[in-house]
């Protein structure tokens, strides 16, 4: 384990522990929250916008395509 993000064995996969701030002027990276990577992410945290808002800044960062980012935890919390 590296603090805030895991690969998994063979390399494939990468986990990453996060800290979301919703309501944000900006979507962009924050630096470390709490052993966490902390991103401000630019929309509400109602009806799913703060979640959709996130993953599409994942997947455009890593530049992956839709089913290679998912939330597999914190669904309504900011971690």
């Amino acid at each position: 384990m590296h603090g805030w993000y895991r690969r998994s064995a063979d390399g494939q996969r990468l986990t990453l522990d996060l800290y979301i701030q919703p309501n944000a002027g900006k979507t962009e990276v924050a630096g470390l929250h709490d052993g966490a990577l902390k991103i401000k992410v630019a929309t509400p945290p109602t009806d799913h916008q703060a979640n959709d808002k996130l993953l599409d800044f994942l997947r455009k960062s890593f530049k992956v395509n839709k089913k290679q980012v998912i939330l597999k935890q914190g669904e309504h919390a900011r971690h």
